[in-house]
């Protein structure tokens, strides 16, 4: 009895450690993102979505866009130049909270086919 609950342990407690390392690969509803951000901030997080708005920042190089998916939509910051509109991408960053747009993914990218 002793043996199978040691292997049932060490069973979720592989699969909790494979979902947090795959966690940030695999896309995430941005809504999750959006309303509990202090379970995001400061973690790599992957979203995919459409490009809605976006705009250069030209003295830095940075760009700024807004990816939206069907559960909500979220603030891109880059130093790539940005997508246009329309869109369909992946993003990859690191959660972080801004004060007036709540929370913001910062990231290069990495564009869909």
């Amino acid at each position: 009895m002793k043996v199978r609950t040691g292997i049932a342990l060490a069973a979720v407690s592989v699969a909790m450690v494979l979902g947090i390392l795959v966690r940030a690969h695999w896309p995430v509803p941005i809504r999750e993102v959006v309303i509990d951000m202090e379970r995001f901030a400061g973690r790599r997080v992957t979203v995919r979505g459409v490009v809605a708005h976006c705009f250069q920042v030209p003295p830095r190089g940075r760009g700024i866009f807004r990816v939206q998916d069907r559960t909500g939509k979220i603030l891109v910051v880059t130093d790539k130049s940005v997508p246009p509109p329309g869109r369909r991408i992946t993003a990859r960053g690191w959660v972080q909270r801004s004060r007036v747009y709540g929370p913001v993914i910062v990231t290069g990218r990495r564009e869909l086919e």
